[in-house]
Parts: C-alpha cells; structure tokens; sequence
C-alpha cells in the first residue's frame, strides 16, 4: 500500500519545483501532501508520526514504534542528485533527533519503505 500512498510524490519531484530564496506555493502545497503521505505509511507499517519539518525546500520526520524513535529526511527536491526517489532513514534516541545511528537509504516508490523504516527502530 506504501507505494501507492508516494507514487504521487515521486511523480511530484520529478515534475521539478520553481527555485526561489523562499518557500514556494507549489513547494508548500508538496509539503503538505508528502506529510499526509508519509503519515499514512508509516501508520500502516505500525508506527506514528510524531513529528514533521520542511525546510529550504527538503522534508525531515520522526516517527515512533512501541517508544523507540527514527528519523527521515528527503533532500533539496529541487536537485535530483540522488534521485527523485530517495529517502534517508535512521533511529533516533527521541523526537528531538540529536543523536542518532547511521544512515540507511531508501527509495519512496518502494512498497516496503514504511516497513523497512519501522522495523530499523524496532530491532535496535
């Protein structure tokens, strides 16, 4: 179900956004919609939102399971440097995300990225 849920955010990046020194419409309006998507899929795998961020145009998170916390953060959108797709992933002592473990890579059209997000927490 998680791939269906950011196939339209992919999609979105793809596109490209207008660059500007600050926050777009468009760039508001894809914040918002990755939010609810990312929510959705990490409720589905299990696990809650706690938090949500965006940036200069990139998107971060924390979201919890059973009270372990992970991180997740996508890049500028406006680069496709690593590909319109992918996502960063890590745990998190707590929703403040100063400390943390190491990176792990991901990609949003995967349909096991929630789950592949939960279970990193859960395991350490």
């Amino acid at each position: 179900m998680s791939q269906k849920l950011l196939l339209p955010i992919v999609t979105l990046i793809k596109a490209g956004f207008e660059s500007s020194s600050g926050k777009t419409p468009e760039f508001k309006a894809f914040a918002r919609k990755f939010k609810a998507a990312m929510k959705k899929t990490i409720e589905e795998s299990g696990g809650t939102l706690e938090k949500f961020n965006t940036g200069h145009f990139e998107c971060s998170g924390v979201y919890s399971v059973n009270g372990k916390f992970g991180y997740f953060s996508i890049c500028d959108v406006r680069s496709q440097s690593l590909g319109a797709n992918a996502i960063m992933y890590r745990t998190v002592t707590d929703v403040t995300a100063r400390k943390s473990g190491s990176n792990n890579w991901g990609e949003l059209d995967n349909e096991n990225i929630g789950k592949r997000m939960i279970s990193l927490i859960e395991r350490s």
